[in-house]
């Protein structure tokens, strides 16, 4: 029942019944097409601070940011809910972490969406609030909360396209912040190329992806808390100019 609502609105356009239908039908919609794997070096905008270079790779339900100077082995790797800091090499101890961004960017496309929506509901959005709406002059369906609310989590999505453009992310506390996507690939996996994060309505960050690589094949253990690890990919990676 899920699959058929989820094809009768990419077809007809019609307004999701709920937040797990939409989240269904981004599944059906991109399943089998999107990458299970993608690495890409991302500069990273902070105000008042100088640019850094992160190497990031990412999996189903994983991720892993490696912050440059790689000698420094200064990482992070988000999975099973936790966020693990390496400084220095050494491991610190594990805080809760949802990642929704992740969830919302990657993981509904590659695993089922059920758990997946059962993630997202847990991470803190409300899926049972949907209505419609345009975000950058297209029609989007927004998830998670009413008109005029701008500051429940709520997660935006083109109508068209089935991708995420916004969302109000509650993974790192409240004020919960704005995430963006302001650039795509071009082809058959538009994954992300730019972002951009506001807090109180103030820009907090901004990200620019490059040498960016789908469907990469990662060394074993490279997502494990153990000894710190150098990703093998990174060598042949071209820092931003």
């Amino acid at each position: 029942m899920i699959l058929f609502t989820a094809l009768l609105l990419q077809v007809a356009g019609a307004q999701p019944a709920s937040g797990e239908a939409l989240l269904a039908a981004m599944h059906d919609r991109w399943h089998g097409k999107w990458s299970t794997t993608r690495t890409f070096v991302q500069r990273t905008v902070v105000p008042n601070r100088p640019d850094q270079t992160w190497y990031e790779s990412e999996a189903a339900g994983v991720l892993r940011i490696d912050i440059a100077p790689l000698d420094s082995m200064n990482s992070w790797i988000a999975r099973s809910d936790s966020l693990y800091i390496y400084t220095r090499g050494k491991v610190g101890r594990a805080r809760p972490y949802a990642n929704a961004l992740g969830l919302l960017l990657c993981d509904i496309y590659v695993q089922p969406a059920a758990a997946m929506a059962e993630k997202v509901r847990k991470a803190g959005f409300d899926l049972s609030i949907v209505r419609a709406d345009h975000w950058e002059g297209r029609p989007a369906w927004v998830v998670g909360a009413p008109v005029s609310d701008t500051t429940s989590a709520q997660l935006w999505v083109d109508q068209k396209t089935l991708l995420l453009t916004r969302v109000l992310d509650p993974s790192n506390g409240k004020p919960f912040i704005d995430a963006r996507v302001t650039g795509r690939l071009k082809g058959k996996v538009p994954a992300e190329t730019k972002m951009v994060f506001y807090r109180n309505g103030k820009e907090i960050q901004r990200e620019d992806y490059t040498n960016v690589k789908l469907n990469v094949k990662f060394e074993p253990r490279l997502f494990e808390t153990g000894p710190w690890q150098r990703p093998g990919w990174i060598a042949t990676a071209k820092p931003p100019e």
